[in-house]
């Protein structure tokens, strides 16, 4: 598939929420690379993901399979089975690891999440949301700075990282905390080799 510029939002809503032709919507509005509709491991069928997966393909379409709970019980292993399902579609861009981990326990194991999905499933792009803020928790994770923390996640083998930063939607004061918060991430980013992508918001989060 052509590589596009990456525009993409988040869906909460689960696959049985609207049928695939929702697809045409997401297409309609502009999105290339974006989260699918959400799978609960261990609840729902990852085969749902496979009829928007078809619907994307026809438009040139990525999409990121938003699986969540694959940390309850051996990671790997329940990693390989969804992906076991999915492997292989064109329109399969990855599969979803962490949003904001805000904590050192929490960042350990989103990297240590990307190394698997890495080492079972190369060919992807595993998706990791961070916050624009991450670069504040030097203290917490004793990660020292934003550079070794991208050195980490660069060395899973991942190319891309995305992050959000929502200060700048509270009032004009904020936009320069919004670009503190942006120029260290892409930074760090860019010095490990990293492309760092924005993650848009979604209206209400709904």
């Amino acid at each position: 598939m052509t590589r596009k510029f990456p525009i993409g939002t988040w869906f909460y809503h689960p696959s049985d929420a609207f049928p695939p032709e929702e697809v045409d919507i997401w297409h309609n509005c502009g999105l290339t690379y974006t989260l699918s509709p959400k799978v609960e491991f261990g609840e729902d069928d990852p085969a749902s993901i496979i009829p928007f997966l078809d619907r994307a393909a026809l438009y040139n379409m990525k999409l990121i399979a938003f699986v969540t709970n694959l940390n309850d019980g051996d990671y790997r292993e329940n990693f390989k089975s969804v992906y076991n399902v999915l492997k292989g579609h064109p329109a399969l861009a990855g599969f979803f690891v962490m949003d904001e981990p805000y904590t050192r326990e929490e960042i350990d194991k989103a990297i240590r999440y990307l190394r698997i999905q890495k080492e079972v499933a190369p060919e992807l792009d595993p998706y990791l949301n961070l916050t624009g803020r991450t670069h504040e928790l030097d203290n917490v994770f004793q990660y020292g700075d934003m550079d070794t923390l991208m050195k980490l996640i660069a060395d899973t083998g991942v190319k891309q990282i995305c992050f959000d930063a929502y200060n700048q939607t509270i009032n004009y004061n904020a936009i320069d905390s919004f670009f503190s918060d942006v120029i260290p991430t892409v930074k760090a980013a860019e010095n490990n080799g990293i492309d760092p992508w924005l993650t848009p918001i979604c209206t209400a989060h709904y």
